[in-house]
């Protein structure tokens, strides 16, 4: 075991059981400093212990040296931010947590640097505005949550600007008009539900009725095909 003042074990001196870590040596709770390394003596992870569990800053890094995460704990749990890079230093992830839960903005990057995704949680459910982007930087989807269910207005882009879909939802359901339009602006979809009932139809790019699927309290209820020729080649019902 190794004596520094500093109480530091390797990952081979310990071991976890029921959610504890313990020194193999006497099986007591790891307090100190616990580590592992690469094959070239570079650290892989390090961290503060503290009764058997992650207790302060814990780092992971990659073989060449670049840092590759970095979060606090306490009692074992995250606790404020984490942060991911990819080996060349890019940053990935920045997450917020507070006592082991996601708690407030949440944002991810491309490799270009352009920003992904931001996303708002509460007590570890989606609540708050939740946004991504094009890898161009246009905006992809904007939709509102609340205490984990998606409420209101959700909206999707092509990467050029133009409207692929408008969808509402009522407490995680979809409710309401739903349409979606080819990139040219041709309506692909034209949906309306209320409280999961609802007719779902689905046009060709030619403008033409492609499909018809009926809904009684979420659960598809009819199923109507047609060819591009206009004639029906399948009808069901369920």
């Amino acid at each position: 075991m190794n004596n520094n003042s500093e109480n530091r074990y390797s990952k081979e001196e310990v071991v976890t059981k029921g959610g504890i870590t313990y020194l193999k040596i006497d099986m007591k709770p790891v307090k100190g400093v616990r580590y592992s390394t690469y094959e070239n003596g570079q650290l892989s992870e390090e961290g503060n212990w503290i009764d058997g569990k992650e207790d302060g800053l814990y780092r992971w890094w990659y073989e060449n040296g670049q840092l590759k995460w970095e979060v606090n704990f306490i009692d074992g749990k995250e606790d404020g931010l984490l942060r991911t890079w990819r080996e060349n230093g890019q940053l990935i992830h920045e997450w917020n947590y507070k006592k082991g839960k996601k708690e407030g903005l949440q944002r991810k990057w491309y490799e270009n640097g352009q920003l992904s995704s931001e996303r708002n949680f509460k007590d570890g459910q989606k609540h708050g505005l939740h946004r991504s982007w094009h890898e161009n930087g246009q905006l992809w989807t904007e939709v509102l949550y609340r205490d984990g269910k998606e409420a209101g207005l959700f909206r999707s882009w092509y990467d050029n600007g133009r409207l692929l879909c408008e969808d509402n939802y009522k407490d995680g359901k979809r409710e309401g008009l739903y349409r979606s339009w080819y990139e040219d602006g041709r309506i692909m979809y034209e949906t309306e539900f209320v409280n999961g009932t609802g007719v779902d139809k689905h046009y060709y790019e030619s403008g033409q009725l492609r499909w018809e699927l009926k809904y009684n309290d979420g659960e598809l209820i009819s199923e109507k095909l047609w060819d591009e020729s206009s004639k029906l080649v399948k009808d069901e019902t369920y």
